[in-house]
């Protein structure tokens, strides 16, 4: 899950600054619940959210 989680991150146009954050979350259950607001609010789709 963890190289699926950071190539979904690589395949969006976040800052630099918002891929690094998001990767250096150990807790998949947090870094999944942001990856969904991230796609409600940017409109980015995201393919493996579980």
């Amino acid at each position: 899950m963890k190289d699926q989680t950071i190539k979904d991150i690589n395949r969006f146009f976040f800052p630099d600054e918002w891929k690094l954050f998001i990767k250096s979350i150990d807790k998949p259950k947090i870094k999944n619940k942001l990856l969904y607001e991230l796609q409600l609010n940017t409109g980015g789709r995201f393919d493996e959210l579980s």
